[in-house]
């Protein structure tokens, strides 16, 4: 009898929060990430780089449960594929900047195994702040978190949804 091997992901989301929480409080400059990915071997690239870099994380599959976790939960960027299925990473962006989630307020870096750094312009239209080709190496998801993170502070209060009331505004 064979037994299936356990997500991968999953036990790096279990570690991801069992270290954080074993150890002492985060550090001031930890962020909170959201990957979104489809494949199981590019989640664990960025995991296990963003916990080479200290920083928390959590996982979509695809861009409808991305745009579902932004609302529920609170995150200080978003890794997001470019390609998956139900609804990609493009779509799901325009959702995220739609419901009035800023660029400063919560960066999104896009990750495509075709990005061309002429092409940087299409990402930056839809919303993202940043794209990295894949593989996605551990220095460019610092350097692509060091440019989009100049904020390394206690994290901004999340806007409300856009349906709201328009009327009331915070200073």
């Amino acid at each position: 009898a064979s037994r299936a091997a356990p997500d991968p992901t999953a036990s790096a989301v279990a570690s991801s929060r069992d270290e954080t929480a074993a150890d002492a409080p985060p550090r001031p400059n930890t962020l909170h990430c959201l990957v979104v990915d489809d494949t199981a071997s590019n989640i664990r690239l960025i995991t296990n780089s963003l916990t080479k870099l200290e920083h928390t994380f959590d996982i979509a599959r695809d861009g409808l449960q991305a745009v579902d976790k932004v609302q529920a939960a609170r995150f200080d960027v978003v890794f997001m594929d470019k390609a998956m299925p139900n609804l990609d990473g493009m779509d799901a962006t325009r959702r995220i900047r739609d419901l009035g989630f800023s660029k400063e307020d919560l960066p999104i870096i896009g990750m495509t195994a075709d990005f061309r750094e002429p092409d940087l312009h299409i990402y930056i239209g839809v919303g993202m702040n940043h794209c990295l080709g894949k593989p996605c190496r551990l220095r460019d998801i610092r350097s692509a978190l060091a440019s989009v993170s100049s904020r390394q502070h206690a994290p901004l209060p999340r806007p409300k949804p856009a349906c709201a009331n328009p009327a009331a505004t915070t200073p």
